[in-house]
């Protein structure tokens, strides 16, 4: 009897041993492994950003699956910021691409900085990259270092152009603390509306002949080996003006 008791102590121990050596690691979108700490530090970076976004903004985890390889466990999660009437869902984006992907982008005239009028004719003859923003959207500023990025290289060969409801002297305001270096159309409100367009930011690439091909949402924000969520780089923007060059 002893003999047995301390045969189901030890096997007992044994089973406890094993589950404490059992770890358990998140899997990205990206493809990327983390830790419980780096995935709990990458949730409240996006609350972050979603309260910066509107005070209705609310975060979202799905988990998608969960793989067990020996003493450990890996489960695949999405995050996702929605607010209402201001959301990052990639439906939004489906919607525009509906509307617009491979059609003639919509005719305009809309006010610069200056309160002249800007005519949509005026960018036909090179590639364009009309960028839909406004100032009190997180994700917008803090992809606007890429987009300026794009703007210093391929400058003459691409218009740049940043289009906003806000009105001139928010923008102006904006301006003088936050570098920009896109053409800006402001007050556009309306024109913003008629395209469907509620989720910021909105990238929209035209070819030369004024054509939609292709439609993005902002650059993605990715996770350093210190678990600190930051926008990603101009890559992925740069190879779509390249193939429209």
């Amino acid at each position: 009897m002893i003999k047995f008791l301390i045969y189901l102590g030890l096997l007992l121990g044994l089973q406890l041993a094993n589950a404490q050596k059992e770890n358990v690691f998140y899997k990205t979108e990206d493809g990327k492994i983390v830790t419980q700490k780096q995935l709990d530090d990458r949730l409240e970076n996006y609350k972050q950003i979603a309260k910066q976004i509107s005070e209705k903004a609310k975060v979202s985890v799905t988990y998608l699956d969960t793989l067990t390889h020996k003493d450990s466990t890996i489960v695949s999660f999405k995050l996702a910021i929605d607010a209402e009437g201001i959301s990052l869902a990639s439906n939004q984006k489906n919607e525009v691409e509906e509307n617009l992907l491979q059609k003639p982008f919509p005719k305009f005239s809309l006010s610069n900085l200056e309160n002249e009028n800007v005519n949509f004719e005026k960018y036909k003859g090179k590639p364009t990259m009309i960028n839909f923003w406004f100032k009190n959207c997180a994700p917008c500023i803090d992809e606007m270092p890429a987009l300026n990025k794009l703007q210093e290289k391929y400058k003459g060969k691409v218009h740049f152009v940043s289009i906003t409801f806000n009105k001139v002297d928010e923008v102006k305001t904006f301006l003088t603390k936050n570098e920009f270096h896109f053409e800006h159309l402001v007050n556009a409100q309306a024109f913003c509306d008629d395209l469907g367009i509620k989720s910021y930011p909105m990238n929209i690439f035209l070819d030369k002949t004024g054509k939609v091909t292709s439609i993005e949402n902002g650059i993605p924000y990715m996770m350093d080996e210190n678990g600190k969520m930051s926008p990603g780089d101009e890559s992925h923007f740069e190879a779509i003006l390249k193939e429209l060059l």
